[in-house]
């Protein structure tokens, strides 16, 4: 669990500042967390300077607000825990995705099977607007970013005909694709970036 504080230096300047990275084991319950979180506290003599705590939205984490707040610290979960925005937002934009498409972003068991050549020729394909699946196109990236990272051998090939296909110039820098993964906030996201920026080589490859 990384603990990072933030605090207002002599220019009023927002700071960050990492106050303790601790390996959990076993169950992450609420208690557990609050008990991990109040130890880090306790080393930095940062008891009383707690003014909010941010966390992601799920119950653990608001449990262990409410152990925080009967464990020595005036800290009420209602008003002083705040929500992730970023968890938040991320949660509404799966949300969305799958409004789009009628279907879950999420990739199942079944795509992530190694894809085959057919199946990488379907991203070069130009949608026409009609009947057009957000899910699906996360779906075939995630299957062609599997492709290539389940085999040493196919990613230097992958790279390779990036070369051939910029010849040299102007070659991205990177040569893989990034893994969609649901749990990684804006790992989507990242995924079509990357995709995007390599994109020129689906057809030879």
């Amino acid at each position: 669990m990384a603990v990072t504080g933030y605090y207002l230096d002599q220019e009023f300047r927002l700071t960050p500042l990492l106050l303790g990275l601790t390996k959990i084991e076993g169950d992450h319950s609420g208690s557990y967390l609050a008990k991990s979180f109040l130890n880090v506290l306790n080393q930095s003599n940062l008891d009383d300077c707690v003014n909010c705590i941010t966390t992601n939205n799920v119950s653990s984490n608001a449990r262990m607000a409410h152990e925080i707040k009967i464990n020595t610290i005036t800290l009420s979960e209602a008003t002083n825990s705040i929500g992730c925005m970023a968890h938040v937002l991320h949660l509404v934009v799966h949300e969305g995705l799958k409004a789009l498409s009628n279907g879950s972003i999420a990739t199942s068991e079944k795509e992530n099977e190694i894809a085959t050549p057919m199946a990488i020729a379907n991203l070069v394909d130009i949608p026409n607007g009609f009947n057009l699946r957000y899910d699906s196109i996360i779906s075939h990236v995630a299957r062609l970013a599997s492709y290539l990272r389940q085999s040493p051998q196919w990613h230097k090939k992958f790279a390779t005909t990036l070369k051939l296909v910029y010849d040299g110039s102007n070659c991205p820098s990177v040569t893989m694709l990034l893994l969609h993964v649901c749990t990684q906030w804006n790992s989507a996201y990242d995924m079509l970036q990357r995709a995007l920026l390599l994109k020129d080589s689906y057809n030879q490859f």
